[in-house]
């Protein structure tokens, strides 16, 4: 201790040569002269390596350093981690005869490990410009939030008027319809935008992988990563025969044979209902909410259907259409809304199928085909497709007025399911023996677009363009719907008359995901199913009238 005092006490009051002489060190290396009107030198870490640009040049004209992560450690590279050290490391391994791995290799498989347990990678690991699109999505839904809750609290008393008519009074739910589960009223939000955008613009020019990266998930084929939510708080007295997602909010609608129509927050967490209305005299078989989600269209067994006012909870009667007979029109039971729902149709007797205008809800025209019309699908606007129980399908010009191609499809009898895929990449029919045909047109997806928007009325469809990809057999009861996901890369295919028959098929290998559902998914008997806006959900109804919801993790939005 006395040395070590005396040593200290030797350097403190030693002078400076004395102190350079015991050091060895040079004091140009320590020192320098701070003189008035000369810049201090600029390094960077390329200088420092030896392998910089000329070091003369000034800063202005070096390009950009190359952004690493704060954590990023070079010794890392040179770090060897034995992966049967630990336990919990064994995991990591890819075959068992790996033993070690680089520190930079250990970081890559954790990541990689801790996503595919997470489901999605975490809001502070975003890059900055995928952070700047949800803040931006943030503030929109705050503003619109402000501006439906003024709506809303005038309408507030017309809207308890109109909601007379039925058991409960349905406050309004406006302000509702935009609230997010992972949004936070936040006011610093302005701010972050502006810094994400400074970060943003700084690494602009530093790569071009954000220009050449596509958004689109690519679905693996073998398995889905599912994960169950909480099902919804209520329970239906009776069967659900209708779920649908809210096209714009996180809600859900719906609806059974006990006249009851709901609407529930779907937050993943307690799911709470946001109103509730009770029709007296309409058991609900159907409903489809306009791609607005301004209203819903709820139909029953019954010449006349009920329009919903989500926003303002009024409650409008649909009359009869007074020209139809019963021969024609017996009741509006089945519904099908085309894509922007400019139309709406409705299937008949004796195979008519009518059409209303989707604005006024006044009949326009008829369309019939031979046979029974069991089921109906838009392809965008202006193409129909019905399907009947002789298994042939007809594609109708809604324009012109007529049929412009049928088949009949591929050992199809008593078909009673029918579906067209967001943008017309491919259609599938369910048949009564099980089968579920895919369907595909030859021509590509941007001649479609284009024929759809340039020249609807002369759009055709030739019988030789639909080419028939797979039969898919996994179920043998009685198919009763089929539906696609928004991006058309799942299938799924449902029947009522067994428990748990419940299938997604992967598109376009059409080969049934083996992993899910399993015969200890709790489906029972499947009425209804419906995917959300982008396929981060699925609802399943059921004949216990439950509602199930399930999240597939490939998919992060809702």
């Amino acid at each position: 201790m006395s040395d070590l005092f005396a040593l200290l006490s030797t350097t403190e009051h030693a002078p400076h040569d004395a102190i350079s002489d015991a050091g060895d060190s040079d004091d140009d290396g320590l020192f320098f002269t701070d003189t008035a009107g000369e810049a201090l030198p600029t390094y960077s870490d390329d200088d420092a390596d030896g392998s910089g640009d000329d070091a003369s040049a000034p800063a202005s004209a070096r390009p950009p350093a190359a952004k690493r992560a704060k954590w990023h450690d070079n010794d890392d590279d040179e770090t060897e981690v034995d992966l049967t050290s630990v336990n919990r490391l064994r995991k990591l391994r890819k075959d068992e005869d790996e033993t070690t791995v680089s520190g930079a290799e250990l970081q890559r498989r954790m990541a990689d490990h801790f996503s595919k347990t997470a489901g999605q990678t975490p809001t502070w690991a975003l890059a900055p410009s995928v952070k700047r699109e949800l803040v931006k999505e943030r503030l929109e839904r705050k503003r619109k939030r402000k501006a439906d809750q003024a709506v809303a609290a005038l309408l507030s008393e017309g809207s308890r008027k109109k909601a007379s008519k039925v058991k409960d009074v349905l406050a309004p739910t406006a302000a509702l319809f935009n609230d997010d589960p992972m949004d936070e009223d936040d006011d610093d939000d302005e701010g972050l935008l502006e810094m994400l955008d400074e970060d943003e613009a700084a690494g602009l020019m530093a790569s071009t992988a954000s220009l050449v990266h596509t958004s689109r998930t690519q679905l693996p084929k073998e398995s889905l990563s599912v994960a169950r939510l909480p099902n919804l708080q209520y329970t239906h007295a009776s069967v659900t025969s209708v779920v649908r997602f809210h096209p714009t909010a996180n809600v859900l609608l719906t609806a059974g044979l006990d006249k009851t129509v709901r609407l529930s927050q779907v937050n993943g967490r307690d799911n709470p209902v946001l109103a509730r209305v009770y029709l007296e005299d309409l058991p609900i078989h159907n409903a489809v909410i306009h791609p607005s989600g301004t209203h819903a269209i709820l139909t029953g067994r019954r010449k006349y259907a009920y329009e919903y006012q989500l926003e303002t909870g009024a409650i409008t009667k649909l009359p009869p259409m007074a020209h139809m007979s019963d021969a024609v029109l017996p009741s509006l039971e089945q519904v099908a809304q085309s894509q922007s729902g400019k139309y709406l149709s409705y299937i008949g007797a004796n195979g008519n199928v009518a059409l209303v205008d989707g604005h006024t809800k006044k009949w326009v025209a008829n369309v019939k085909m031979n046979g029974t019309v069991k089921a109906a699908a838009w392809m965008g606007d202006n193409v129909l497709t019905t399907i009947g129980g002789d298994g042939v399908v007809y594609v109708w010009d809604v324009g012109m007025r007529k049929c412009i191609t049928k088949w009949a499809d591929d050992g199809g009898f008593k078909n009673a399911a029918l579906a067209v895929a967001r943008d017309g990449q491919y259609l599938a029919t369910g048949a009564y023996s099980g089968i579920v045909n895919v369907y595909q047109p030859t021509h590509s997806d941007l001649d479609w677009q284009w024929q759809q928007k340039e020249a609807p009325s002369r759009s055709t469809l030739p019988l030789e363009s639909m080419r028939h990809i797979k039969a898919v057999s996994n179920l043998t009861t009685p198919i009763c719907q089929v539906g696609f996901n928004h991006d058309a890369q799942i299938l799924a295919m449902s029947s009522r008359s067994k428990k748990d028959q419940f299938k997604l098929v992967h598109l376009p290998t059409c080969q049934v995901f083996a992993n899910w559902p399993t015969q200890h998914t709790p489906l029972s008997y499947v009425e209804s199913f419906d995917f959300s806006p982008h396929s981060a959900m699925v609802a399943i109804g059921n004949d216990k009238g439950r509602v199930l919801l399930y999240k597939l993790k490939h998919y992060p939005r809702y």
